[in-house]
């Protein structure tokens, strides 16, 4: 069985064809159910090796922004604390 699904931007405006997989259908049951509003869909990726390399530079600067607001409380704690 496959799945036919139709990208609305120009530059996808290409069919996709995505066959049933169980797993892949228990992955987006499981999303669905925890992301009712924002999910749509599951789609493998099978050249992935950018796609790792993307998602390690966005949570290496999701860390570093992390570490900045909690830096920042930090400075605004000790001033609330001690004065300006």
């Amino acid at each position: 069985m496959f799945e036919s699904v139709q990208y609305s931007k120009n530059r996808f405006r290409r069919l996709v064809r995505v066959p049933f997989v169980l797993t892949l259908a228990q992955v987006s049951s499981t999303f669905q159910k925890l992301f009712p509003e924002s999910f749509d869909r599951a789609i493998p990726v099978i050249r992935h090796r950018k796609v790792d390399m993307l998602l390690v530079e966005l949570d290496k600067a999701m860390w570093q922004y992390e570490q900045v607001q909690t830096s920042a409380r930090k400075i605004k704690l000790h001033s609330i604390i001690l004065g300006p």
